[in-house]
């Protein structure tokens, strides 16, 4: 039996499966496929973030001008608002809990008066910040980063 399997195989018999060759080319190509998916991927991811950021800051400033029309006596804005179960809070008191921010690692920050004010949106993860200023209704993305 075993003498009838090694003639089998020395003429070419049926056994079927890859060959070693085969299995690294598709190893190498699945690892070349990686290679250029990962850093795509993360640089999506960043941008995702970075568009979460830019969309709290545009939210609190829409935030910030209805409080502001609500106490049009206030003196001064200021108030933070960190993590994505964070509540605001700051004065005046009609924009305290109004803002919840998208992402654990984004805090945003108001400061300023009923003339001009600044709503600063950061996220550690990307190293990326926004700045809202209210004299030009304008968002900025802000040349360096330090965290808020």
């Amino acid at each position: 039996m075993l003498v009838n399997k090694l003639k089998e195989l020395r003429n070419g018999g049926d056994e079927e499966g890859f060959t070693l060759i085969e299995l690294m080319i598709v190893v190498v190509i699945i690892g070349i496929l990686a290679a250029i998916a990962i850093p795509i991927f993360t640089a999506q991811q960043k941008n995702a973030i970075n568009a979460g950021v830019q969309s709290d800051v545009k939210n609190t400033v829409t935030n910030v001008a209805t409080a502001l029309v609500k106490s049009p006596t206030a003196t001064a804005i200021t108030g933070t608002s960190t993590g994505n179960n964070g509540t605001f809070t700051g004065t005046p008191a009609s924009v305290t809990g109004a803002i919840v921010v998208s992402d654990s690692a984004t805090t945003v920050t108001v400061a300023g008066d009923w003339n001009t004010y600044t709503v600063r949106g950061s996220n550690t993860g990307t190293q990326t910040s926004y700045t809202y200023d209210s004299t030009t209704g304008k968002i900025n993305q802000d040349a360096t980063y330090s965290a808020a």
